[in-house]
């Protein structure tokens, strides 16, 4: 356990982070349980931004992304912009995970469909229909 101070975020829709600028950390207990290292499937340098683009992103479950998958290379949380109004521009941002790994990874799970809200129009339900035209140019150990 440990103590210290942080600023909070000031955007809640459009930043991850739940605190920035911690300091003052002190120790205040050491707990004794010892926790189970489950290493993720690559660790490596990540590559450059276009070979993420190429390989096309499939949805990745948050609870995934926040466990097995956080120190992979290929598992990424994105701050996505949808198009809320079409006719006067505005536009919405939410976080969501996205899986760039190879297709045969066994840990890789979509997570729940996500919906797409738009204003006056009914919301669109992604359920992965989107993933497989993003991936169609890889195979499954790509």
């Amino acid at each position: 356990m440990i103590k210290g101070t942080a600023w909070t975020k000031k955007y809640e829709e459009r930043e991850y982070a739940d605190f920035y600028r911690a300091g003052s950390l002190k120790l205040l207990d050491r707990v004794n349980e010892r926790i189970e290292a489950i290493p993720p499937p690559w660790i490596m340098i990540p590559p450059p931004l276009q070979t993420y683009e190429e390989r096309g992103a499939r949805m990745l479950s948050k609870s995934l992304w926040k466990t097995k998958c956080f120190q992979c290379i290929w598992a990424n949380m994105a701050n996505v912009e949808i198009q809320w109004d079409f006719d006067k521009d505005i536009k919405k941002y939410r976080f969501e995970t996205f899986c760039y790994g190879s297709k045969s990874c066994k840990y890789y799970k979509m997570g729940r469909p996500r919906v797409v809200p738009y204003k006056n129009r009914d919301s669109a339900l992604d359920d992965g229909y989107l993933d497989e035209l993003c991936t169609e140019g890889r195979d499954d150990d790509e």
